[in-house]
Formats: C-alpha cells, structure tokens, sequence
C-alpha cells in the first residue's frame, strides 16, 4: 500500500506544580478548550514573542516552585 505518511508532531512531557496542573484545568474548563491546547497556544505565543526578539526572563517566578 502505498500511503501518504502524516508527519508525526513530537512529544514533550512537562512537571507543572500542583497549583499549575489545578489553574490550567479551571482555565481550560471557562474557555471550553482542552489544556492541551492552552499549552500549545502558550507555546505558539512564547514562539512568536522570541521570532519578535523578546527575550524571557532568566529568572522567571513561578508560582508555588521554591527558589534554591
């Protein structure tokens, strides 16, 4: 058989703090889309402000993550 092979969209796993996991669940849920879309669509905007040259910060706070 001769198919057309899709390309295969890579895989990424990410350790979100509870707090995280709990607040992308209740976004996800208001906006009716799934969390991962709402990762996506972080990922896609991160992308576009880089393309831009916005640099993130090196020390970016993260909310309920101790600092070493």
């Amino acid at each position: 058989m001769n198919k057309l092979a899709l390309p295969k969209k890579p895989r990424t796993t990410a350790t979100l703090t509870a707090e995280q996991g709990r607040l992308l669940r209740l976004m996800a849920e208001r906006q009716k889309v799934s969390v991962s879309w709402l990762i996506r669509h972080a990922v896609e905007r991160l992308i576009e402000e880089e393309s831009k040259g916005l640099q993130l910060p090196l020390d970016m706070p993260v909310r309920g993550m101790k600092k070493d």
